[in-house]
């Protein structure tokens, strides 16, 4: 009986230790301050310094002995996936090191949050057409805009964005251009008086209006800083200087007899620089603007005295 006990405890015990034997023990080290893996004839050895979570000082150290009879496969990827994704390439490369073989796999798009930069950022881009309507401000109570029928064009801007490590905010300045229309529809038009300036006059009696407006042309310099509220919507401030090249006013309306008149007028004295003060919304490619033009339109004594208002869509891209 006892031989019997002791022959199935013998048996037990070397099932065991060959069970154990063929069982392999898993290190899992979850964000490790420094991994280190060293390559030689003989052997293949792993260090790995502090891990998340555990006392300063913790270290770990393997040595793995090779032979020259056993070829040893070690892959390296910078990505969690060990198989393809589609839309996503990845490049392979892989090296001899006496007999361990290399195989590194890179992922080539990683994707992070737009403000997850390692090292500061510069960025040039061309982009952001919008258009709106304009509103006047502080006019004479004899000129009446339309904001409806008063547009805003923003041409292309050409940025320069420079964004910090790590940071939400980016800061950038450019150049862009501007064009703002103020149109009248009521009995009040736009004329240009022989001295050259610009003054609020009737119609003549009998006439049919169209419309009088006054257009003003712009090459501008925005400094803007922006905030990343998400990957796609940001939140950005900006003072825009501008360059007032180029003015002129156009009067069109029909006689009594039915003959159209057109009347245009270029070189107005217009303010030659401008400072507006803008708030942008963005939404992946759309965005919604709002602007304010606390400058005066025309210089002094040279036109009627108004500032402005706008708001409206961009496009970006």
């Amino acid at each position: 009986m006892n031989r019997r006990l002791l022959l199935v405890a013998a048996t037990l015990l070397t099932a065991t230790t060959a069970l154990a034997t063929e069982q392999s023990d898993t290190l899992v080290v979850k964000f490790p301050s420094e991994v280190t893996v060293i390559n030689n004839d003989s052997s293949c050895i792993i260090k790995i310094q502090g891990k998340n979570g555990a006392p300063t000082g913790f270290s770990y150290r393997q040595v793995i002995p090779l032979t020259k009879d056993t070829p040893t496969l070690i892959n390296e990827s910078n990505t969690e996936w060990n198989f393809k994704m589609p839309f996503i390439s990845t490049s392979k490369k892989e090296s001899t090191q006496g007999n361990v073989t290399i195989t590194a796999t890179t992922k080539s798009h990683v994707k992070k949050h737009r403000w997850e930069n390692a090292s500061p950022q510069l960025n040039v881009g061309l982009g952001l057409f919008g258009i709106g309507y304009v509103a006047s401000l502080n006019t004479p109570q004899s000129m009446h805009t339309e904001m409806f029928d008063s547009y805003e064009f923003l041409g292309p801007r050409l940025m320069f964005m420079y964004q910090p490590r790590m940071s939400r905010f980016s800061y950038g300045i450019g150049v862009g251009t501007n064009w703002k229309n103020f149109r009248m529809t009521e009995d009040v038009r736009f004329s240009r008086e022989p001295n050259g300036n610009v003054a609020l006059t009737n119609y003549p009696e009998g006439v049919r209006i169209g419309f009088s407006r006054v257009k003003v042309f712009s090459w501008t310099v925005p400094l803007e800083v922006k905030y990343y509220l998400t990957d796609k919507v940001s939140l950005s401030a900006s003072s825009i200087i501008n360059f007032n090249t180029y003015a002129s006013l156009k009067t069109r309306y029909t006689t009594a007899e039915g003959h159209g008149i057109k009347e245009l007028d270029k070189h107005l004295h217009q303010n030659p620089v401008t400072v507006d003060f803008m708030g942008h919304l963005k939404f992946g490619a759309i965005g919604w603007y709002v602007k304010y033009s606390p400058c005066n339109v025309f210089e002094s004594g040279r036109g009627p005295k108004f500032q402005a208002w706008s708001t409206g869509l961009t496009f970006c891209w």
